[in-house]
């Protein structure tokens, strides 16, 4: 498997360019494989010490394979950065929705990623939010929970147990875990 794509990658290396245009190379490739190429790829860059500008619509590749990420929307650039700086500070809210999961305390205002959620208050300046656990999905190493939160808006939170469907219940952030949107 992937044996079109090597051919491709070595074909557009060979003469060593400064720059190579990869325009969503692993798009076809089911999912193992393309965990497999996306690692082979990254080395073959790297090592050959070649500047890539890689296309995708995969946000799993885009943060893993990149050293600066553009994210791009229409046409027009949204922002650019690291895949720490943009994943961690969206500057719009289509960055925030494209590059992860966002948690709206004020719709395209102010959010909270999942993994900053807590499910007991770990002190006092403990932030308390009260949803309703809408569905339960078992992810492997983790459950994600969606959550019917009491401002009308859906969250999604991460916990190590299965939690019971209907049940209300309350999650917790610290403030500097909230990030607001320019």
């Amino acid at each position: 498997g992937g044996q079109q794509q090597r051919v491709a990658f070595a074909r557009a290396v060979v003469t060593r360019p400064q720059l190579v245009l990869f325009d969503e190379p692993l798009s076809a490739l089911d999912a193992v494989l393309r965990d497999e190429m996306r690692l082979e790829l990254t080395s073959l860059v790297r090592n050959m010490g070649i500047t890539a500008l890689y296309v995708t619509h995969d946000q799993t590749e885009a943060m893993s394979m990149s050293d600066e990420v553009v994210v791009m929307q229409s046409g027009t650039i949204l922002q650019t950065g690291s895949p720490e700086e943009i994943y961690q500070k969206p500057n719009h809210p289509f960055v925030a929705h494209f590059i992860g999961k966002s948690n709206w305390i004020v719709p395209d205002k102010q959010m909270l990623r999942p993994e900053h959620l807590r499910w007991s208050q770990e002190d006092a300046s403990s932030l308390p939010f009260t949803g309703t656990i809408r569905h339960v999905s078992y992810m492997g190493d983790r459950y994600e929970v969606i959550l019917d939160m009491e401002n009308r808006t859906t969250w999604t939170a991460y916990h190590d147990q299965r939690l019971p469907v209907g049940e209300t219940i309350q999650v917790y952030a610290s403030e500097h875990q909230i990030h607001h949107l320019n």
